[in-house]
């Protein structure tokens, strides 16, 4: 019932012009159990990067992502070592 009164409107779609922006968005990913590693890495992938996208189009200078597993982070930091090695990071 609290969640209720917390959303007494309909959310406004993201593409609708708005009078304020936020300067921040946080997004969590949860994925199901059901799915492998790698499919749940891309998934989250492709949001934060279609996140990010929206951010920069509507203004918003922050975003930060969530993984409550961690898989993300850990696909995230083990591109960054193949590409720029240890020592970079």
């Amino acid at each position: 019932m609290w969640l209720k009164a917390l959303h007494k409107h309909t959310p406004i779609p993201p593409e609708v012009p708005r009078k304020r922006i936020p300067g921040h968005l946080a997004i969590l990913f949860v994925s199901d159990e059901d799915l492998s590693v790698d499919v749940a890495v891309e998934a989250f992938a492709e949001s934060v990067v279609r996140a990010a996208e929206w951010c920069r189009t509507v203004g918003i200078e922050r975003l930060t992502a969530y993984d409550s597993q961690g898989k993300l982070i850990e696909e995230v930091d083990r591109a960054l070592i193949l590409t720029c090695g240890q020592e970079s990071l």
